[in-house]
């Protein structure tokens, strides 16, 4: 990531958003999810995919998601 020119959020499979803003600094992308509790069992990987879609709808410029998953997600049809 290069400061004041990317932006970065993350999004645990079956929850919102972690950072109320996107954030352009690595150090604190990689603290937040560091400290990340890791409390859940979620392997809702659509359903993330799609609420990550529609926020990064509302950014402007090139976009990316990067998912990372065991592959033991349930098909989610509604999505």
């Amino acid at each position: 990531m290069v400061p004041g020119r990317d932006a970065a959020n993350l999004m645990p499979f079956g929850y919102d958003l972690l950072l109320r803003d996107w954030y352009g600094e690595p150090y604190l992308i990689q603290k937040i999810l560091n400290e990340y509790p890791r409390n859940e069992s979620s392997s809702a990987a659509e359903q993330t995919l799609a609420r990550a879609s529609r926020a990064l709808g509302e950014r402007a410029g090139a976009k990316a998601i990067v998912l990372i998953t065991d592959a033991a997600t349930n098909r989610h049809a509604a999505v």
